[in-house]
Protein backbone atom coordinates (compact mmCIF):
# COMPACT_ATOMS: atom_id res chain seq x y z
CA UNK A 1 0.00 0.00 0.00
CA UNK A 2 1.07 3.46 -0.68
CA UNK A 3 1.86 6.30 1.83
CA UNK A 4 -1.14 7.76 0.54
CA UNK A 5 -3.42 4.87 1.61
CA UNK A 6 -1.83 4.35 4.76
CA UNK A 7 -2.14 8.00 5.67
CA UNK A 8 -6.00 7.41 4.92
CA UNK A 9 -6.19 4.74 6.51
CA UNK A 10 -5.01 6.64 10.23
CA UNK A 11 -7.14 9.56 8.85
CA UNK A 12 -10.02 6.80 9.08
CA UNK A 13 -9.73 5.54 12.16
CA UNK A 14 -9.09 8.91 13.38
CA UNK A 15 -12.74 10.25 12.30
CA UNK A 16 -14.42 6.46 13.78
CA UNK A 17 -12.53 7.61 17.15
CA UNK A 18 -13.44 10.61 17.58
CA UNK A 19 -17.16 10.18 15.80
CA UNK A 20 -16.99 7.73 19.10
CA UNK A 21 -15.61 9.60 21.64
CA UNK A 22 -17.75 12.74 21.34
CA UNK A 23 -20.53 10.56 21.22
CA UNK A 24 -19.72 8.90 24.50
CA UNK A 25 -18.24 12.24 25.96
CA UNK A 26 -21.07 14.59 25.09
CA UNK A 27 -23.84 12.69 24.76
CA UNK A 28 -23.72 9.32 26.51
CA UNK A 29 -27.30 8.71 26.55
CA UNK A 30 -27.69 8.60 23.03
CA UNK A 31 -25.58 5.47 22.92
CA UNK A 32 -27.78 2.95 24.63
CA UNK A 33 -29.49 2.14 21.30
CA UNK A 34 -25.90 0.08 20.26
CA UNK A 35 -24.73 -0.39 23.63
CA UNK A 36 -26.51 -0.45 27.33
CA UNK A 37 -24.58 1.57 29.80
CA UNK A 38 -25.63 2.04 33.58
CA UNK A 39 -28.46 3.78 34.72
CA UNK A 40 -27.40 7.35 36.39
CA UNK A 41 -23.98 9.38 36.25
CA UNK A 42 -22.33 9.11 33.09
CA UNK A 43 -19.16 9.22 34.56
CA UNK A 44 -17.46 5.84 33.16
CA UNK A 45 -18.95 6.44 29.84
CA UNK A 46 -17.49 10.18 29.62
CA UNK A 47 -14.35 8.88 30.89
CA UNK A 48 -14.13 5.85 27.71
CA UNK A 49 -15.64 8.86 25.21
CA UNK A 50 -12.59 11.68 26.37
CA UNK A 51 -10.12 8.97 26.02
CA UNK A 52 -11.12 7.46 23.37
CA UNK A 53 -11.51 11.22 21.33
CA UNK A 54 -7.61 11.02 22.43
CA UNK A 55 -6.73 8.01 20.82
CA UNK A 56 -8.94 9.36 17.30
CA UNK A 57 -6.78 12.88 17.80
CA UNK A 58 -3.14 10.58 17.83
CA UNK A 59 -4.17 8.51 14.99
CA UNK A 60 -4.58 12.00 13.02
CA UNK A 61 -1.53 12.83 14.44
CA UNK A 62 0.58 9.74 13.04
CA UNK A 63 -0.88 10.57 9.72
CA UNK A 64 0.50 13.44 9.28
CA UNK A 65 3.95 11.98 9.46
CA UNK A 66 3.76 8.60 9.44
CA UNK A 67 7.69 7.83 10.10
CA UNK A 68 7.11 9.21 14.11
CA UNK A 69 4.78 8.57 16.49
CA UNK A 70 5.18 4.57 15.85
CA UNK A 71 4.67 4.13 19.52
CA UNK A 72 0.65 5.79 19.23
CA UNK A 73 0.37 3.11 16.24
CA UNK A 74 1.63 0.22 18.56
CA UNK A 75 -0.83 1.43 21.86
CA UNK A 76 -3.44 1.62 19.37
CA UNK A 77 -3.46 -1.83 17.62
CA UNK A 78 -3.29 -3.15 21.67
CA UNK A 79 -6.35 -0.60 22.68
CA UNK A 80 -8.50 -1.97 19.51
CA UNK A 81 -7.55 -5.53 19.87
CA UNK A 82 -8.48 -5.00 23.79
CA UNK A 83 -11.73 -3.55 23.00
CA UNK A 84 -12.93 -6.23 20.43
CA UNK A 85 -11.90 -8.95 23.04
CA UNK A 86 -14.26 -6.75 25.93
CA UNK A 87 -17.33 -6.56 23.87
CA UNK A 88 -16.62 -10.47 22.07
CA UNK A 89 -16.95 -11.11 26.17
CA UNK A 90 -19.90 -8.67 26.26
CA UNK A 91 -22.27 -10.26 23.64
CA UNK A 92 -21.06 -14.05 24.08
CA UNK A 93 -23.07 -13.27 27.81
CA UNK A 94 -25.68 -11.83 25.91
CA UNK A 95 -25.18 -8.10 27.47
CA UNK A 96 -25.07 -6.50 24.16
CA UNK A 97 -26.24 -7.26 20.87
CA UNK A 98 -24.49 -7.80 17.54
CA UNK A 99 -24.34 -4.42 16.33
CA UNK A 100 -22.38 -3.18 19.60
CA UNK A 101 -20.28 -6.22 19.03
CA UNK A 102 -20.07 -4.89 15.24
CA UNK A 103 -17.91 -1.59 16.60
CA UNK A 104 -15.58 -4.11 17.90
CA UNK A 105 -15.17 -5.77 14.28
CA UNK A 106 -14.27 -2.21 13.00
CA UNK A 107 -11.65 -1.90 15.50
CA UNK A 108 -10.32 -5.36 14.39
CA UNK A 109 -9.73 -4.50 11.02
CA UNK A 110 -7.82 -0.83 11.88
CA UNK A 111 -5.85 -3.58 14.38
CA UNK A 112 -4.91 -5.99 11.76
CA UNK A 113 -4.15 -2.95 9.28
CA UNK A 114 -2.12 -1.39 11.95
CA UNK A 115 -0.13 -4.38 12.64
CA UNK A 116 0.33 -4.83 9.01
CA UNK A 117 1.58 -1.35 8.63
CA UNK A 118 4.18 -1.81 11.71
CA UNK A 119 5.26 -5.31 10.24
CA UNK A 120 5.61 -4.27 6.58
CA UNK A 121 6.86 -0.47 7.52
CA UNK A 122 9.75 -0.01 9.78
CA UNK A 123 11.03 2.42 11.35
CA UNK A 124 13.29 4.57 9.41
Amino acid sequence: MSEQGWTRIFIAAAIFNILIGLTLLIDPAAMPKFVPLPAGDFVWPRLAGGLILLMGVGYWIVSRNLDTNRGLITIGAAGKLLSVLILLIYWIKGTIGFWAFSLGLVDLVFAALFIRFLIRYPAR
